[in-house]
């Protein structure tokens, strides 16, 4: 799940400023994958196992946590406007000149060494990674990265997911 920003019907077409559909020009998206950078909130839902993570790894558009009730019931994700900490090489603007969202470095420089790919598929954190974690630490912020760990919760039936939560 993914949150769009900054959307507006141009020439009949829903065109969002982040998270938009790609081709698919429609308000539902249809099963289609975003356009980066955006949050992503990912649950898998196993009878009433549920598991879930917040990731930066293709980048930043907007804070959100998710937390559920019961038993589990820390919150997890970002609360934090990372656009503000954006470091410049990274920053997604829109028409106007205005930062609306944080690439990944992989994305943005297209360096390999910021991709985590090749045969061993090593990942590290990095300069950039870092600075999404220190603003970030209950989301992930690199591929492969296990801390913190994806979350897992069965005593629980009900989940609040919060886009731009209070810091």
């Amino acid at each position: 799940m993914w949150f769009r920003t900054g959307c507006s019907l141009q020439s009949l077409q829903f065109i969002c400023e982040t998270g938009d559909c790609g081709d698919d020009h429609e308000v539902p998206c249809d099963g289609g994958q975003p356009v980066y950078p955006v949050t992503l909130v990912n649950l898998a839902i196993n009878g009433l196992s549920v598991r879930y993570e917040v990731s930066l790894i293709h980048g930043f558009n907007v804070p959100v946590t998710i937390q559920s009730d019961g038993a589990c019931s820390s919150p997890i994700g970002c609360s934090h406007d990372l656009n503000k900490e954006c470091p410049t090489k990274l920053m997604a603007k829109n028409s106007k000149g205005i930062t609306v969202a944080c690439r990944n470095a992989c994305d943005a420089l297209k360096d390999p060494s910021y991709c985590c790919t090749g045969a061993t598929g090593a990942c590290q954190p990095n300069k950039y990674s870092e600075v999404f974690k220190k603003f970030c630490p209950l989301a992930h912020v690199y591929p492969r990265e296990d801390n913190p760990p994806i979350y897992e919760c069965s005593a629980s039936k009900n989940y609040t997911i919060v886009m731009c939560p209070a810091p």
